[in-house]
């Protein structure tokens, strides 16, 4: 027999012995639905030969609690040694797969949360029983003994589930008194293999149940944060350090200082764990809580740090994900390779200040602003720009373990995030900021009736009111055309710029009225919400137009910037461009990335005006709300924009002399038919008294391409010659023709003179003048 064989007939009571301490009570034995109890430890034997019995033939099980009677009821359980939590893994045999991969693998997230190390860490076979063992078993004497019992047992086992929760895990409730576990030693029948329950590891770590009460605070009222990479748990680094600079650095910390009466006590005790490690904790912590008058109480506070030195600093997933701080939501140091804000304790203030403040892009070698208010500072503008603080401040900034470091940058509109962690554990900043206006109830007047002046057809208006909506209902979703609007000076198109900075704050809308669009540095359009165009080059407006092409379209775009890399962007999520120029851009036919408009209203008076800019900004709000609450359920970002009258004015003036030509043989029927070949059609642009003989053949290709012609597959006709013929018109009704339709709608009917009539005749008729 194997030893791992010859282990397994020798189940361990021992586990149990330790969590009771020479505690009395019965004790419960359960094997196959069936509970036998024993008075502990009287009959301690007794239950050891029994287990044995059952663990020859079926999975064994003990009680985690003593009772006062023969009943596994909770409200009987009278001895709790510690809380017991029994996680399942994916690798064992459960109906549920949503469980952590491996044991490793969830001992890496729950060092992350504010409990200590296990007591115990014993493998099921299927999973891992954790023990968290009290310095001393907790008597159930009193119902109250009960609650609080159930009390803690909960709170911890939230802290667990939420921690699990982050990497999509699940934990099974397993908070209940009457709980029942595996003894080591024994064999796990649920599987065909033979699995020995087994002790993995053990430490001498033991709280007081109220160190458990400190730690869980609100219990299962925690909030479930965002997946991280997984770290290993804090450790002190040495003794000291200093409180003043978590304080100071620590947006958790600062809270305390700024809204002392609003922080909860859970929020206290953490904010205990980090003091009570520094050598000015002491002195900071009462301080910081005489703040709150009403509820400070020196002997309290005292007490706090004596259970804090207990434990390891709180960590800064913990702080997240148990006590749910927003704070942590924008906090620069998510990218730093730091566990728990203790660590700023042994920071330099004057490096600390400039952490807090900029993200190094490795992309870029630059430095971002946290607030987004100015632009990125390449690393040497940087070592110029803060010489007078430190010396060769980029070499210490880079080689902090504080200092916050992505791999680039982002924009995702609404995720009120600043350091977005990726699928493959790198980090980017998020230069999206929370702004604009809070949307509430109210009145409309003046920015309808604005709207209405400028756009007067209810068809027009509707859309660009719908387009609006959907930037502020889905402000992450990119809407793939932009809308133009064309109209005199004076008319109150700056209006509109001033309403999209109050819907999305002023920092996340960028005016380009330099003409950035058509320059080569367009880095500054790029990771913005709105993007407003006050006026368009019009000087080489097709390259312009071409150039602009992939921000109105695509979701990212690659953009130089002076003296930084050029790097992928974000592009606007909507788009607005203001022209006085009658065709501002070149558009081919079919063009799909403008909606344009024109305002033909005449400017109307000062008075008008002066109403509008003042009570309508009053407004603005109001004109949020009713975006927000706007049914846009059948308007796409994708689909194709309206074509108005103005588009189509554009279209025609941006054509080529040889493509308008043609539209005009097209237009006078001078084309009678709907296919037609090159040189036809080189024939018929030939000035009946010039000797140059017409456009060349590759132009009259251009042309056709222009105007959306399709070329077609040879066709061999009657009279035994082979032409490529070009559907001018129904181009796909003739891209799918046969070869025997096509050559009978261009031969048409033979008129008497033994000419074909349609194309070919008018053909003959110009060459023969």
């Amino acid at each position: 027999m194997s030893a791992t064989h010859q282990q397994s007939q020798h189940p361990d009571l021992e586990a149990f012995a330790d969590g009771w301490k020479g505690a009395t009570g019965f004790a419960c034995g359960f094997a196959n639905k069936q509970q036998q109890f024993f008075r502990w430890p009287d009959q301690r034997p007794q239950l050891e030969a029994w287990v044995c019995a059952q663990n020859n033939r079926q999975s064994a099980y003990v009680g985690w609690c003593l009772f006062s009677e023969p009943s596994r009821a909770a409200d009987r359980a009278s001895v709790l040694p510690g809380i017991l939590i029994d996680l399942d893994l994916a690798s064992g045999n459960h109906a549920k797969k949503n469980y952590a991969p491996s044991a490793t693998d969830a001992l890496v997230v729950l060092r992350q949360t504010a409990l200590p190390e296990p007591s115990r860490i014993i493998s099921s076979g299927g999973g891992l029983y954790l023990h968290y063992l009290f310095d001393e078993p907790l008597i159930l004497a009193e119902q109250a003994d009960r609650a609080r019992a159930a009390a803690v047992t909960e709170g911890v086992t939230a802290i667990i589930r939420n921690a699990l929760r982050t990497q999509g895990w699940a934990l099974d409730n397993v908070s209940d008194l009457a709980r029942i576990t595996r003894p080591v030693g024994s064999r796990n029948w649920k599987y065909d293999d033979l699995r020995v329950v087994e002790l993995v590891s053990e430490t001498q770590e033991r709280l007081t149940v109220a160190d458990y009460e400190m730690l869980i605070g609100a219990g299962a009222h925690r909030r479930t944060a965002e997946r991280t990479s997984a770290t290993s748990a804090v450790e002190v680094e040495r003794k000291g350090g200093e409180f003043a600079l978590i304080e100071k650095h620590c947006g958790f910390v600062r809270r305390l200082a700024e809204t002392p009466q609003d922080v909860s006590e859970p929020e206290w005790y953490a904010v205990a764990t980090l003091a009570a490690h520094c050598e000015d904790g002491e002195d900071g912590f009462h301080r910081l809580s005489a703040l709150d008058s009403a509820r400070y109480r020196e002997d309290d506070t005292a007490a706090k740090l004596r259970h804090a030195r207990k434990v390891k600093p709180r960590t800064c997933f913990d702080i997240e994900t148990s006590l749910g701080s927003s704070a942590c939501t924008r906090c620069p140091f998510k990218a730093a390779d730091m566990v728990s804000p203790y660590k700023l304790a042994f920071g330099d203030n004057k490096l600390l200040e400039l952490q807090a403040q900029y993200v190094l892009s490795a992309q870029t070698d630059s430095y971002h602003p946290v607030s987004g208010d100015m632009p990125a500072l390449p690393a040497i503008s940087f070592n110029n720009h803060f010489a007078h603080r430190l010396e060769r401040i980029h070499s210490l900034f880079i080689h902090d373990a504080r200092s916050p470091k992505v791999i680039g940058t982002d924009y995702v509109a609404g995720d009120q995030r600043l350091i977005i962690q990726r699928p493959d554990g790198t980090a980017v900043l998020n230069e999206w900021r929370p702004g604009g206006l809070e949307a509430r109830d109210g009145s409309t007047e003046v920015i309808d009736e604005h709207f209405a002046l400028l756009l007067p057809k209810h068809q027009e208006r509707d859309w660009v009111l719908d387009y609006l909506a959907h930037l502020l209902q889905h402000p992450a979703v990119k809407i793939k055309h932009a809308i133009m609007l064309i109209g005199e000076p004076g008319v109150g198109k700056s209006f509109i710029n001033d309403l999209l900075t109050g819907l999305f704050g002023e920092q996340n809308v960028k005016v380009d009225d330099a003409a950035i669009h058509a320059s080569d540095y367009k880095r500054a359009l790029g990771n913005k919400q709105v993007l407003i165009i006050e006026e368009m080059a019009t000087s080489s407006k097709w390259e312009v137009t071409n150039a602009l092409k992939p921000w109105f379209t695509s979701e990212k775009v690659v953009a130089n910037e002076k003296y930084i890399r050029a790097h992928e962007v974000r592009s606007p999520r909507g788009i607005f461009i203001h022209t006085n120029h009658a065709v501002p851009a070149v558009f081919e036919p079919g063009e799909r990335r403008n909606a344009v408009f024109r305002i033909d209203a005449p400017a109307r008076d000062q008075a008008y005006y002066d109403r509008l800019f003042r009570m309508g900004a009053q407004q603005f709000s109001a004109f949020k709300a009713r975006l927000l609450q706007r049914d846009i359920s059948e308007w796409s970002p994708n689909a194709r924009p309206p074509v108005t009258e103005a588009k189509t004015e554009i279209i025609e003036a941006s054509r080529t002399p040889v493509a308008a030509d043609i539209q005009e043989l097209l237009r006078t029927d001078r084309i009678r038919k709907d296919l037609v070949t090159v040189q036809e059609a080189v024939a018929l642009l030939a000035h009946p008294l010039s000797s140059a003989g017409g456009p060349s053949s590759s132009k009259v290709t251009k042309g056709l391409q222009e105007l959306g012609a399709r070329k077609l597959q040879k066709t061999k006709l009657s009279n035994g010659s082979t032409v490529d013929l070009w559907a001018v018109r129904n181009t796909q009704r003739w891209l799918s023709a046969t070869h025997a339709e096509r050559k009978a709608h261009y031969e048409g009917v033979v008129g008497p003179s033994g000419i074909v009539l349609g194309l070919v005749e008018e053909t003959a008729r110009l060459q023969n003048v």
